[in-house]
């Protein structure tokens, strides 16, 4: 969703002459380790595995509770062996972004010493000082890391008391968006729009 969510940070960035890394694995990669496993990165060329994290996929025994209870649907019981296969599969992609965000985040303080490294991802990625986070720490606990958690109460809310947004160091909150302003439907068919672009892939 670059226009709505990154165009803006870009742009600014651009105006003032700061560095801006794309942090994120080769999209086909992680695609791919969803639907093979870390195996796959056994049949990529050279060049390419050498692009990728020395070690794509750290042990988080907690990180890896929280994404199966996250990706679990309890209504629907225990998942088959393959939908076990697949959860693996589909974590295993998970951490092979968090190590290829902290090798970027390490190798863009290095390229450009004296300098804060602001990172915009996915609040799942950060929450609890997990992932991102915990591969960042165990790589250069030398490092200042301070998680930042965007909240959106509703109009006329206060947010402090929810436990679910005690999951960072500092939280900002967001105007939310006007009611008349909202969307459901446009909402909607832009998301599907985005998804029904996406192309094959060929793993093999």
């Amino acid at each position: 969703n670059y226009q709505a969510s990154y165009r803006p940070l870009v742009e600014y960035a651009r105006r003032h002459d700061l560095p801006v890394v794309a942090a994120n694995a080769p999209a086909d990669v992680v695609r791919c380790v969803g639907r093979q496993g870390p195996g796959y990165l056994n049949t990529l060329p050279q060049h390419q595995r050498d692009a990728l994290p020395e070690h794509p996929f750290p042990d988080m025994a907690g990180y890896r509770g929280r994404f199966m209870a996250t990706m679990t649907d309890s209504d629907h019981g225990e998942p088959s062996a393959e939908g076990k296969r697949r959860l693996e599969n589909t974590f295993q992609a998970q951490l092979l972004r968090d190590s290829t965000m902290a090798d970027q985040i390490l190798d863009a303080l290095q390229a450009h010493p004296n300098h804060q490294v602001l990172m915009i991802t996915g609040t799942f990625h950060s929450e609890n000082r997990q992932g991102l986070v915990a591969i960042l720490e165990q790589r250069a606990p030398e490092l200042e890391v301070r998680v930042l958690t965007p909240t959106m109460p509703a109009l006329g809310e206060q947010s402090e008391a929810d436990p679910d947004i005690v999951a960072g160091d500092y939280r900002y909150e967001l105007w939310p968006m006007p009611v008349q302003y909202r969307d459901e439907d446009r909402e909607a068919a832009a998301m599907m729009e985005r998804f029904s672009k996406a192309r094959s892939l060929n793993c093999d």
